[in-house]
């Protein structure tokens, strides 16, 4: 629940970063021309007063534009800076509304919350501007006597529900069509089955590991690995059982290799390796899964052997090679070594008849 939450709060803190220039470059457009139609009030103080108000808010909002236009904030100020942006637009309405002692102003606020509520914005930082824009209204009705109060409490209660009510429903949209993207990457490097990279991942993330280790001087290795006896399993009982072996096998393979080794299944029955160092020896690394299978069998395979043949190779600081490069040798490695295997099988069979 906690790191949903964070998870949560940073989509939200990219998304409003995203629109906070866009909001208060059109704040700072509405305060400006507030602030020429404040010169054509009767009264001179007010009119100078309200005048100064606005310009001031105006300027303030051009500042904030410019300054995240060119240089957006760090994610985190992100909801802050909004819900900021959202009580400075109030203050400045309620000082008016104070100056001009003109209720109708109330509608202003009424706005803010409102469209506080449009602006992706977490609950908690969205409450926390809504009982801010309450508390400046608050004061300047106060000031002028609180007239038509009932009246203006009705409509500022409707503008609060509003905004919640929108930003509930935009950030369910939010999030949904987060998930959608972020699942649609996934499929993009996961494989369906086992949920461990697949090719593409492996590439991503294997580019990534040699980049890294050639920066600190240090070697690279990949094992490939292929389920010995998958072919006879899937025509024998059925690709349901065949997946249950895969799924064994992977597992298996994860428990087995380095937690800093990234496992990816290649494609059919065969499965990859890359991590930084010299890895694991094929032999051991072989012995290790079959154990691993054997602690966690797959269920309902009755007649396969748990066993799978691996061939490694190493890319050492000095090489020339890259990911691809690492990647055929140790699968070369792995079909010379099952061969060899295969090939010895039955010269043992023969040795065990006679």
């Amino acid at each position: 629940m906690v790191v949903e939450a964070v998870r949560r709060a940073g989509r939200y803190d990219e998304a409003v970063n995203a629109v906070l220039p866009v909001v208060s470059g059109l704040l700072a457009v509405l305060a400006a021309c507030l602030a020429v139609g404040n010169l054509f009030l009767p009264d001179h103080h007010i009119r100078v007063v309200m005048a100064l108000v606005a310009g001031a808010t105006s300027v303030a909002f051009f500042t904030l534009c410019a300054v995240v236009s060119r240089r957006p904030l760090p994610d985190r100020f992100g909801q802050p800076a909004m819900a900021v942006v959202c009580v400075v637009a109030a203050a400045s309405s309620s000082v008016h509304l104070w100056l001009g002692r003109a209720p109708w102003l109330s509608s202003n606020l009424m706005l803010v919350l409102a469209g506080a509520g449009a602006v992706l914005m977490g609950l908690r930082w969205l409450c926390g501007a809504i009982v801010a824009v309450w508390g400046v209204w608050i004061a300047a009705m106060v000031g002028i006597g609180w007239p038509e109060g009932t009246h203006w409490v009705i409509g500022m209660t409707g503008g609060t529900l509003l905004g919640l009510a929108v930003n509930r429903m935009r950030r369910s949209t939010f999030d949904r069509l987060v998930d959608t993207v972020e699942r649609a990457e996934r499929a993009a490097v996961e494989d369906d089955l086992t949920g461990l990279l697949n090719r593409r991942g492996i590439s991503l993330v294997g580019d990534q590991i040699v980049a890294s280790a050639r920066r600190s001087g240090n070697a690279v290795h990949c094992v490939f690995l292929d389920v010995d006896g998958l072919k006879e399993v899937n025509d024998r009982l059925g690709h349901a059982a065949g997946d249950r072996v895969l799924l064994a096998v992977a597992d298996a393979i994860r428990l087995a290799v380095r937690s800093g080794d990234v496992v990816a299944r290649w494609g059919g029955d065969e499965f990859c390796v890359v991590g930084p160092g010299p890895g694991t020896a094929p032999i051991d690394l072989e012995k290790r899964v079959a154990n691993k299978i054997m602690d966690l069998p797959p269920e309902d395979v009755p007649g396969w052997v748990p066993q799978v043949s691996a061939g490694s190779a190493m890319l050492a600081p000095w090489d020339d090679g890259d990911l691809a490069s690492l990647l055929d040798q140790a699968d070369r490695e792995m079909y010379r070594r099952r061969g060899l295997r295969r090939e010895s099988a039955p010269l043992e069979h023969q040795s065990s008849s006679d």
